[in-house]
């Protein structure tokens, strides 16, 4: 009762009579609907204490939002455990987690339906491919954070939520001629008997040999191996180019130095600067007060 709804209706007037006007305020209003929905599903996961939003239970709320298994737009899919074999980064940094922390991963798919006659091979056709950072608590691990600095690293899962809210808004929404695949890692990186340490060696999902500096640098490890899975699953297309890979998460380290408090940034690789991705998701945030700030480089000025 303590957080019962103070308002349980919103409505809206609108002041012209005209079929077609009240039909565009109608979509519109649909949209802000959808998008708060997705918003609130985020700030749950992402807001919620570590116990409240464990991997376990962040699983639990995804499953109850979505369903296990779904006739609907998005299909959800979940690893009751990480298993090494598949995710070996991410599984050293699961490691260190008492039985009710054990990370899990979290699979996403929406298929929108296809407007025109064309197939999936189309040229309007676009396959997302995003990973999204869920750590639900960071004490840094063996490389343990101090000076009261693992205060409110309960947010470091706000990654995974937000993608978990954008597939809320595409399952209401349902945008034709777009697929979307999203994966999310539910960790927390304890501290532990079991943790892995500094001066360790792990081969990746891709084959790479890393060598761990820093145990919190977890951030890194986790998001790896997915974006391994998601690369694979590109190349898996029919029109591998149609694919656009992304990853979400609070790398706040990188984010505070460069411009300070409060600010979400879009750092492109290669082909998306040649696309002008960051500098469309900034323009789309300005929108809904949501500010994005472009990472720029050195190399970016170079002619």
């Amino acid at each position: 009762q303590q957080n019962a709804a103070l308002v349980s209706r919103l409505g809206y007037l609108v002041n012209q009579e005209d079929d077609a006007t009240a039909a565009l305020v109608t979509q519109r209003f649909n949209f802000i609907r959808a998008l708060e929905s997705g918003r609130q599903l985020a700030r749950d996961i992402g807001g919620s204490d570590p116990e409240r939003m464990s991997p376990g239970r962040i699983a639990d709320r995804l499953a109850s939002e979505f369903g296990v298994v779904s006739n609907g737009p998005v299909v959800m899919e979940i690893e009751e455990s990480i298993k090494p074999e598949k995710y070996p980064l991410m599984a050293a940094v699961d490691r260190g987690s008492v039985e009710r922390h054990r990370g899990k991963v979290v699979h996403l798919t929406y298929e929108g339906e296809l407007n025109s006659l064309a197939d999936a091979a189309d040229r309007s056709h676009v396959t997302l491919l995003l990973a999204g950072k869920g750590v639900t608590f960071d004490t840094g691990g063996l490389s343990l954070k101090t000076g009261g600095s693992m205060v409110g690293m309960h947010r470091d899962k706000c990654g995974a939520a937000a993608v978990a809210g954008l597939f809320s808004l595409l399952a209401q929404l349902r945008p034709p001629n777009l697929t979307a695949r999203c994966s999310l890692d539910l960790v927390r990186n304890s501290i532990g008997s079991g943790s892995y340490s500094p001066d360790e060696v792990i081969v990746s999902r891709a084959g790479r040999r890393v060598r761990v500096v820093n145990t919190d640098a977890e951030g890194r490890m986790i998001l790896a191996d997915l974006l391994c899975l998601q690369r694979e699953r590109a190349l898996e297309l029919a029109e591998p180019s149609r694919a656009r890979l992304f990853t979400v998460a609070t790398l706040t380290g990188h984010a505070v130095l460069a411009y300070g408090q409060g600010y979400s940034i879009a750092m492109d690789n290669g082909p998306a600067r040649r696309l002008g991705v960051a500098a469309k998701l900034q323009a789309a945030g300005d929108l809904i007060a949501d500010p994005f700030e472009v990472e720029m480089q050195s190399q970016f000025f170079i002619r």
